[in-house]
């Protein structure tokens, strides 16, 4: 299985599948936007197939060149919750899996603050509004099949997250 990690962060789901699945083979690829991030990756899993991905709102991977596109957290910070999804998809063969972030708050509208590296403020890049509406309507693609859709993961923290897992039709 292919499995490719979008927005790796400190590499915790390459060291989940390491840790918890050592007979599984799993071709794994981690990508993130923060060189620093990617830096720290290899420095501390110098096996590990991580890269940056050089443009903020692309996957920086071919067309349906991985088993299963994996995020968290990230689809949060995207220009808009549509198109991030759909580069989700025109990466993935058989299944996105996608974990978003959702604060409480007293509508269904939330915005994500901007991600700060160092000082550096990605400006405009990283705040994405979107709806249970939104989503739900988005959800609806005959080209996947909806697998899963957990709401309410982690509520005992000042928010929650939704978990989506689609299978290519």
């Amino acid at each position: 299985m292919s499995f490719l990690d979008y927005g790796a962060g400190s590499a915790t789901t390459y060291e989940a599948i390491k840790t918890h699945l050592p007979d599984l083979h799993v071709t794994y690829r981690g990508l993130d936007i923060i060189p620093k991030n990617t830096e720290w990756c290899l420095k501390t899993f110098p096996n590990g197939d991580f890269r940056v991905n050089t443009e903020i709102h692309k996957i920086c991977e071919p067309d349906q060149s991985w088993d299963v596109v994996y995020s968290r957290h990230v689809v949060d910070h995207m220009r808009s919750f549509e198109e991030a999804m759909d580069e989700h998809k025109r990466v993935a063969t058989k299944y996105v899996i996608v974990v978003l972030w959702v604060p409480f708050a007293t509508t269904d509208e939330h915005q994500i603050k901007n991600i700060v590296d160092q000082g550096k403020v990605y400006e405009n890049e990283y705040t994405n509004s979107y709806s249970r509406k939104l989503v739900m309507d988005y959800l609806s693609d005959p080209a996947w099949k909806l697998i899963e859709l957990t709401e309410d993961v982690g509520a005992e923290v000042k928010g929650h997250d939704i978990v989506i897992v689609l299978e290519r039709a």
